[in-house]
């Protein structure tokens, strides 16, 4: 199997790169001067012509609360660039699978998300996402969008790895409490990633998290335990903690059309957290 991976130096693109590896697949993964997904030519210029492979589009801009005041730069990477990809893909007998989010949705159901629930982006960034999801569709219908969630890893910064370094240095530490979403590990991730490229299904849309829910005060709480870290976490309303971009309130995800393909729920995300928290020690990250 050959894979390029794009951001793949990134938080969830290495732990897809370390994933197909283990695999002994063909992994390339250029840099932003080797292909810059927002250049059209690029693109062209890069990707192979002469045979079937895989494209992974890790890339994308995930300042959540940023994209509001940088609007232009969120739609080129996150709802043009998938476009380009597409045709690229369509013209090379590639296929894409592309990684979205579940802030394409308002937060407004009584329970999970599945992939043909009405969307309804409260902000800039969920918005560039889906326009970057039908982008990519309508150029390349066999393509996968892989719809996630509240990623977490060691090969990058993300909220559970803040949380940790602020409890080690003692901060007081105030979390939401009343956002609910699905806590997903990137290595747990990047494994769904590869077997679905293995399995090569229809195109569309596909749920991946990890199993079961939480808020972030959850999350957190869980995270700092995980770090073997006694320190208290002060549970408050979206309203006390105000930010630049409005947060879906419910955004759990429903993984049924994914297990439907003859593959495993992922973890549960308070193992996952665990074995997050090992990954760092074992990788000397535990850092203050």
């Amino acid at each position: 199997m050959q894979l390029i991976v794009i951001g793949g130096s990134g938080l969830l693109g290495s732990a897809v790169v370390e994933a197909a590896e283990r695999r002994g697949w063909e992994v390339l993964a250029p840099t932003r001067d080797e292909l810059d997904v927002t250049d059209e030519t690029s693109i062209s210029n890069y990707v192979p012509g002469a045979s079937q492979y895989w494209i992974v589009n890790c890339a994308a801009y995930t300042a959540v609360d940023k994209a509001e005041t940088d609007r232009d730069a969120a739609f080129l990477l996150n709802g043009v660039a998938p476009g380009f990809l597409g045709r690229a893909a369509r013209e090379s007998r590639a296929r894409i699978i592309h990684m979205s989010t579940d802030f394409v949705f308002d937060g407004k159901a009584s329970g999970r998300y599945r992939e043909y629930d009405s969307t309804n982006p409260l902000g800039v960034y969920g918005e560039s996402k889906l326009q970057g999801e039908r982008a990519l569709l309508l150029e390349a219908c066999e393509s996968i969008v892989v719809r996630t969630a509240w990623l977490f890893g060691a090969g990058g910064d993300c909220f559970p790895r803040k949380i940790i370094r602020s409890a080690l240095q003692r901060k007081p530490l105030r979390v939401v409490s009343d956002q609910t979403g699905s806590p997903t590990y990137t290595s747990d991730l990047a494994a769904a990633v590869v077997q679905l490229a293995d399995l090569g299904p229809d195109g569309g849309i596909y749920n991946i998290v990890n199993s079961g829910k939480a808020t972030w005060h959850k999350l957190a709480t869980a995270s700092v335990a995980a770090a073997g870290i006694d320190v208290e976490i002060e549970p408050v309303s979206s309203e006390e903690f105000p930010t630049a971009a409005t947060r879906p309130k419910n955004s759990v995800l429903d993984t049924s059309k994914y297990q439907s393909l003859g593959l495993s729920p992922l973890p549960e995300w308070t193992d996952a957290v665990r074995r997050f928290a090992e990954e760092l020690r074992t990788k000397n990250l535990l850092e203050v």
